[in-house]
């Protein structure tokens, strides 16, 4: 077993958690206030604005980090059209086939169906 120490982050103070050794600081960015030491060093607790990792130092899957924001913007995809909810890092989705738009919301010839952008084909009289 690992033993459990809990820290608090140097710019949150709260009576519940432990002041680190001089040594020991909780590298979370200023996105969580606790952090647990683990066999390998310092791991961030609850990681806040839809970041994580060891250091939240990551988006969560459908988010993206705007510019120099702490916190992560969702990516919003148009789940019809996108092929999935993940983002670059400006927002911008992966879009179906004839699909298009930051978001995958907009078609060019007509309304959008299950698999995308539905084509619309006209019937020639005889």
């Amino acid at each position: 077993p690992v033993a459990v120490l809990l820290h608090c982050c140097r710019s949150f103070r709260a009576s519940s958690c432990l002041r680190p050794a001089a040594d020991s600081r909780c590298e979370c960015g200023g996105r969580a206030r606790r952090c647990l030491r683990d066999a390998w060093g310092l791991r961030c607790l609850d990681c806040q604005g839809n970041t994580e990792g060891r250091h939240c130092e990551r988006c969560k899957d459908g988010f993206y980090q705007q510019g120099a924001q702490l916190s992560c913007t969702p990516c919003s995809c148009n789940p019809t059209g996108s092929v999935s909810n993940t983002c670059d890092s400006r927002g911008r989705c992966s879009c179906k086939e004839g699909v298009s738009g930051d978001k995958c919301d907009l078609c060019p010839d007509g309304p959008m169906g299950a698999e995308g952008c539905a084509r619309t084909e006209r019937i020639l009289g005889v």
